[in-house]
């Protein structure tokens, strides 16, 4: 019969993708799995060492603003998250509670990739501070600080751009150059009414150039 621990290790997957996007990792997967402290820090290394899963630090910046340091858990690739929640189709991924959170990944995954191929390597941080305030990724580019949204819905709207846009302006002071632009979970790409980037869909990331980031 297999010890509680090898039990345990087994369903330890299964529990990693509810704590993706979270600033309590290690207290996400302590909660889920019902493993200790120290193991949930164990089993979470061998899962990156394995280019399974990666932390995404936060944002450090010499504004005078209190910022979330704890990093955010990411997966490498979106397949084994839809397998390990048991998404067949995509049907069920549109109505799945955690679509939100796998569309994030899709976009960070994609940015890592392209900048993997040319050889960069960090440079990439979330936003959030201690009034809720937050933004997906902020990324060091050779144009400037690059600020990006991931949403997940069909239609972009303006009032995407309302969060990152607030963070864009709140890092001018401080970088050189700043932008910033959503990426939404439609087809098609949609300009706001008004100023600032337009939101983009998932399939127009490679459209905009991801060379700019």
């Amino acid at each position: 019969m297999l010890s509680e621990t090898s039990q345990h290790f087994r369903g330890f997957p299964n529990s990693v993708p509810v704590a993706q996007r979270s600033c309590s990792i290690i207290h996400r997967l302590r909660e889920t799995a019902g493993i200790s402290q120290p193991t949930a820090k164990a089993w979470l290394g061998i899962l990156e060492a394995g280019f399974i899963v990666f932390r995404q630090p936060g944002h450090r910046t010499s504004i005078r603003k209190r910022l979330v340091k704890m990093p955010k858990l990411y997966f490498y690739d979106t397949g084994p998250v839809c397998r390990l929640l048991g998404i067949r189709d995509p049907g069920e991924l549109w109505t799945h509670p955690l679509r939100g959170a796998i569309f994030e990944t899709r976009v960070v995954s994609e940015i890592a990739r392209q900048r993997a191929n040319r050889g960069e390597t960090g440079g990439v941080s979330f936003f959030r501070d201690r009034n809720g305030l937050e933004a997906d990724f902020v990324i060091k580019s050779p144009v400037g600080t690059v600020i990006v949204e991931a949403k997940s819905s069909k239609t972009a709207s303006p009032s995407l751009f309302d969060s990152p846009g607030r963070v864009q302006r709140l890092l001018s002071s401080s970088v050189h150059q700043c932008s910033a632009f959503v990426v939404s979970g439609g087809d098609q790409p949609r300009h706001p009414g008004g100023g600032g980037r337009s939101p983009d869909s998932m399939a127009g990331l490679a459209q905009y150039g991801l060379e700019h980031i």
